[in-house]
């Protein structure tokens, strides 16, 4: 039990996660005053490879957590699968914070086993790529291509 939870993740991570360089330059901007959310696309296995991001627009954002909509979020992820993208994970800013799981964030992919999440430190200028897995939380190799 953790956090009130029971989680069972009987899910393994990939060891590394690639992205582009335009991708990863687009998780650091900071435009408006709302932290951005986006979902994850491209491929998992040994190895994530994130071809597409897309940005969620239905979120609500406030200092410290953000809520999407889950409806936003599933329609995004069914034509992104229908045209033939898996969907890996989601990414979302901290624009004070470091470039790690919040408490809060820990809550949501505890219920997501297996998701890569990508956490972008826009006072830090980094990104770090994490998830839920059989070991609990994990970090996971971040390779800019």
């Amino acid at each position: 039990m953790i956090a009130g939870h029971d989680v069972i993740a009987d899910v393994d991570l990939p060891a590394v996660v690639k992205i582009s360089n335009r991708n990863y330059s687009l998780l650091l901007e900071k435009t408006g005053e709302r932290e951005k959310v986006w979902a994850l696309f491209g491929s998992l296995d040994k190895e994530a490879v994130i071809s597409k991001i897309v940005e969620l627009n239905e979120v609500v954002s406030r200092p410290g957590y953000f809520v999407l909509n889950p409806a936003e979020w599933m329609w995004v992820i069914i034509r992104e699968v229908e045209k033939g993208t898996e969907y890996v994970g989601l990414a979302h800013q901290h624009f004070h914070g470091m470039d790690k799981p919040s408490p809060i964030d820990l809550k949501y992919m505890m219920e997501c086993p297996g998701e890569i999440w990508l956490i972008s430190s826009i006072s830090y200028r980094r990104v770090s790529a994490w998830g839920w897995g059989r070991r609990g939380l994990e970090r996971i190799e971040l390779e800019v291509t």
